[in-house]
């Protein structure tokens, strides 16, 4: 914008630049790791029409529809949120993904869901032993041990450790 139209617009010049920010800080966040899950990612949250932009896929003999990195099954009143089966692939990883190297070997983690690369696809894996999220995903349950605190979601148990001065997630256990 040439500095004439910044001084006859000056509002105009001001919104741009807070859309700016907010465009710039949304991506920074993003490849710190949160990853932004839409509000319906909770495991287990019926809803009553088809997702916006949602694809039906069938794997392993089950239909579901496949929407913004967010897998849901047929269910009676609509549609369930549910993980994607391990083996589940897709060609494209959903907006807000984050890398997560466990022994050097990349894994892209979204909403509650870890991928890895293989024949140009992205599929669907249990998570690495060690994987440090920065949120637990939606829909879990929280687990108390001997007076320490878990947290379990689709059979993933995560353990809160201390991590660059901030609570992260780390994977202890998968229940096969």
């Amino acid at each position: 914008m040439s500095k004439d139209t910044r001084n006859h617009h000056p509002k105009l010049f001001l919104l741009l630049a807070i859309i700016g920010m907010l465009y710039v800080g949304n991506t920074s966040a993003q490849h710190r790791g949160r990853h932004l899950a839409p509000p319906a990612a909770t495991r287990g949250v019926v809803v009553t029409t088809m997702p916006r932009g949602g694809a039906w896929v069938t794997y392993g003999g089950s239909r579901y529809v496949y929407s913004a990195g967010v897998c849901y099954r047929p269910h009676k009143r609509g549609y369930v949120v549910v993980a994607p089966p391990f083996g589940f692939r897709i060609r494209v990883l959903p907006v807000g993904y984050t890398t997560i190297y466990v022994g050097g070997f990349p894994y892209y983690y979204y909403a509650g869901t870890y991928y890895v690369v293989k024949n140009e696809e992205y599929v669907v894996v249990q998570p690495p032993i060690g994987a440090l999220v920065e949120s637990v995903p939606k829909g879990g349950k929280e687990i108390t041990i001997d007076g320490n605190t878990y947290y379990e979601v689709d059979g993933i148990q995560y353990q809160a450790i201390m991590h660059d001065g901030t609570i992260w997630y780390k994977v202890i256990k998968v229940r096969s």
